[in-house]
């Protein structure tokens, strides 16, 4: 258990000494809110940052606590805006049997793994700003880590592209784009075609047509593989061979739809992700604590979802405010795990994608304890964490739903 005489610093920092309107003049100035005093969207926003003020005061009271709310990056964002930011919604399934789990064992675990921290590819605290895009920025942070680990020169990969081109057929998670899909989506499309470096392919914060995908769909149709003709050649600005092994690859991605199942996924010979390095991705064991653990511990970095309806009052501390019935809502990228040297308190390193003003410098420690024993159920799996046809509830363990969809990438 945290002692709050530790944290009392962090906490003037959010407590107001003058009015909520000194507060949320203060905080207009500190992120560049254009609102024009006296507005009516001014005495909106104030509304929703005075209530959200009340809130951080009550939670902050708890002399039990382990974390600290705050006033952050957030607190004037409509619940609308809230769940649009969260964006990403999971592959609902039922659950798996342990034996699908293909990770190897190692005889033990340290208590604290912080090693991908000092990643150079994790530096960069990514903001997606009013984009539901997590579940893309996830993907492409979690592709970019891996590829530091193992291969050599260190490269990113294209947020927005997977934004664009990502199909989404069975609206898993969404419709695609900024109104959501899933990291399975986005690791299969990796894997069969490839991606873009971030510079050939900067993030914009909304969804745009995929050029590439239209294209070569209208390429195969009209000419077949074996006559594109030299106008598809030249509108996509590839050779013909460059051409022929995109279409290919366009036809594995087909190939492959579900990913509700638990394993792991190889890529075709031909498949364009190879040549970054990508040979495939795994869905790790639903709901199971110790797959997860060796995961990010033997392997790198996970894309992992979570319930994140509350992560916006989050300052600091061990994070343990989620309830056991969770709506898994966010896909983030976990990092590593800890341990509090002097309290012993068990944590989840996670990495968002709300800018390094939200939390601890972009990232949240969530309590990490007897994790297959707090489950619960998402009740709300038809409108949120489902694909067309599939459950209506799910089963969801760990807190905030950790340990329920995990996708850990594998490079050569």
């Amino acid at each position: 258990m945290a002692c709050v005489a530790l944290l009392i610093a962090t906490v003037v920092k959010f407590t107001f000494a003058a009015s909520d309107v000194d507060a949320f003049e203060a905080f207009v100035v500190q992120y560049g809110r254009d609102y024009v005093p006296g507005s009516t969207t001014y005495f909106e926003r104030f509304r929703l940052f005075q209530s959200r003020a009340e809130e951080v005061r009550r939670l902050n009271s708890n002399p039990k606590r382990r974390w600290i709310a705050g006033t952050g990056p957030l607190a004037d964002y409509t619940e609308e805006e809230l769940r649009d930011l969260r964006g990403w919604r999971g592959a609902a399934t039922a659950e798996a049997p342990s034996e699908a789990a293909a990770l190897v064992q190692v005889n033990n675990l340290p208590e604290q793994f912080l090693n991908w921290t000092t990643l150079s590819s994790l530096q960069r605290v990514f903001n997606q700003g009013g984009c539901g895009s997590c579940w893309a920025v996830t993907s492409a942070v979690v592709l970019a880590a891996h590829a530091e680990i193992y291969r050599s020169p260190q490269r990113s990969f294209s947020v927005q592209e997977l934004i664009d081109c990502v199909p989404n057929p069975n609206a898993c998670g969404g419709t695609g784009g900024c109104s959501g899909a899933t990291v399975e989506l986005a690791m299969n499309y990796a894997m069969h075609l490839g991606l873009r470096e971030e510079s050939q392919n900067p993030y914009r914060s909304r969804t745009g047509k995929c050029h590439r995908l239209q294209l070569l769909s209208v390429a195969a149709e009209d000419h077949g593989n074996e006559d594109l003709g030299d106008e598809a050649l030249d509108m996509v600005n590839q050779t013909a061979a460059q051409m022929y092994e995109d279409l290919a690859a366009l036809k594995h991605l087909h190939e492959h739809k579900d990913f509700s199942s638990v394993g792991a996924r190889v890529a075709a010979r031909d498949s364009l992700g190879l040549q970054s390095g990508l040979r495939g991705w795994q869905r790790l064991p639903l709901n199971r604590y110790e797959p997860l653990l060796r995961a990010v511990y033997e392997h790198g970095p996970v894309g992992v979802s979570v319930a994140a309806g509350t992560w916006h009052l989050y300052s600091s501390g061990v994070f343990d405010y989620c309830d056991q019935d969770a709506v898994i809502d966010h896909a983030v990228t976990l990092i590593g795990f800890g341990q509090e040297q002097r309290f012993s308190e068990k944590f989840w390193l996670i990495q968002n994608s709300w800018g390094q003003h939200w939390g601890e410098g972009g990232r949240i420690r969530l309590l990490r304890e007897d994790d297959e024993k707090r489950c619960g159920w998402d009740r709300q799996a038809q409108k949120g964490t489902a694909c067309k046809g599939d459950p209506t509830r799910v089963r969801v363990c760990g807190m905030c739903g950790i340990l329920y969809d995990s996708v850990v990438p594998h490079f050569a």
